[in-house]
C-alpha cells in the first residue's frame, strides 16, 4: 500500500484513539507557586509516578529548559522488538507540555471541550457512573483496504491523587472496559448507537490494548503542566514504526496547540454536558467563565 495512503489513515486513526481518548475554579494554594520551576516539576512528576502507576522518566536541567521555552518532550517506552499480544501495531508515547495558562481551562481544553468533531468517528457514552467515570464507545471509519477500529474504555478520575496532592495534579484515566465487548452488543441492541450497522461492527477490529491518562498540573501564576500517557495495541497489521511515527508526530502538534485552544474554550464549554474536575465534580459554565475573566484581569 502507498506510504502516503498509510500516513492518511494513521492521522485519523491516532487522532481519534488520543483524544479520548468535570465546584467553582479555585486556584491551588501549593508550595508551586513559591518553588522554581526545576525543583517542582520534578517533585510533582514524582508523585504523579507514585500514585498513577504510570513511570516518567527523571527529568534533568535541559529538559525543564525544553519545557519552559514552549516546547513539547516526547518519548516513546517499552523494549524494543517487543508488541503487546505478538502484534506489530504497539505504541508507548509519553508527551509534557508547559502552558501559561489557568488549569482549570486547560483541563477542559485536553478533555475535549475545545469542539473537536470528525463524522469518521462514533463517540458514545455507554453509562455514566459518580465522580465523573463513564464506560464510552468510540470508533474509527477507516478507508478500505485498512479495517475498522473500534474499543470500549473505562474512564475515571484519580480521587486519590486529587486528595494526596491537595489538588495540584488532577489525572483522567482510561483503559479498556473489561466487559466492553458485551456492553457494546448490549447498546446495539438497545439502539444507543446509532449509524453504524451490526456488519459494521463485526468486521472492525476491536482494539486488544488501549490505556492512556492525561494529568494537569497546577504551577501556579497561571501556568500548567500537562502530562499525556498513551499505550495501544490496534490489531491488525500495520507498521509498529510508522504507527508509531504518525502518533508522536500527532500528539506533539495536540500539546503544542494547547495554549491556542485554550484561548478558545468558552467558545464552546456550555457546561450542559459537563465535564468534571480532578476530584469527580463537575464543571460548570460560570466556573469557566470566571476562570477566564480572573486570568484576563492579572
Amino acid at each position: 500500500m502507498n506510504t502516503i495512503l498509510i500516513k492518511q489513515i494513521l492521522f485519523r486513526l491516532v487522532t481519534a484513539s488520543i483524544l479520548v481518548s468535570l465546584p467553582a475554579f479555585v486556584d491551588a494554594e501549593s508550595d508551586a507557586a513559591e518553588a522554581s520551576i526545576g525543583e517542582t516539576i520534578p517533585r510533582l512528576i514524582e508523585q504523579f509516578s507514585r500514585s498513577s502507576g504510570i513511570f516518567v522518566p527523571e527529568l534533568q536541567a535541559e529538559d525543564i529548559e525544553v519545557l519552559v521555552a514552549g516546547k513539547s518532550i516526547i518519548s516513546s517506552f517499552g523494549k524494543p522488538g517487543l508488541e503487546p499480544n505478538g502484534g506489530v501495531e504497539a505504541v508507548g508515547l509519553l508527551g509534557l507540555q508547559l502552558v501559561n495558562a489557568p488549569r482549570l481551562l486547560v483541563w477542559l481544553t485536553v478533555l475535549g471541550g475545545a469542539g473537536r468533531s470528525d463524522d469518521r468517528f462514533t463517540n458514545v457514552v455507554l453509562s455514566r457512573m459518580p465522580g465523573g467515570a463513564h464506560a464510552r464507545y468510540q470508533h474509527v471509519n477507516l478507508p478500505w483496504p485498512i479495517r475498522d477500529r473500534h474499543w470500549v474504555i473505562f474512564c475515571e478520575k484519580n480521587l486519590e491523587l486529587a486528595n494526596a496532592s491537595a489538588g495540584v495534579i488532577w489525572e483522567h484515566r482510561w483503559s479498556l472496559h473489561n466487559t466492553g465487548e458485551h456492553l457494546l452488543k448490549t447498546a446495539y441492541e438497545d439502539g444507543r448507537i446509532s449509524g453504524l450497522k451490526m456488519s459494521t461492527l463485526d468486521d472492525s477490529i476491536y482494539v486488544p490494548v488501549n490505556r492512556g491518562s492525561w494529568a494537569v498540573f497546577d504551577l501556579g501564576q497561571n501556568r500548567t503542566l500537562i502530562l499525556a500517557f498513551y499505550d495501544a495495541d490496534l490489531g491488525g497489521r500495520l507498521p509498529a514504526r510508522l504507527v508509531r511515527s504518525v502518533t508522536k508526530r500527532q500528539l506533539r502538534k495536540y500539546l503544542q496547540a494547547t495554549r491556542t485552544l485554550t484561548d478558545q474554550i468558552l467558545q464552546y464549554y456550555d457546561g450542559n454536558s459537563p465535564i468534571h474536575d480532578g476530584f469527580g465534580l463537575p464543571i460548570s459554565r460560570k466556573a469557566a467563565l470566571d476562570a477566564t475573566l480572573a486570568w484576563a484581569n492579572q
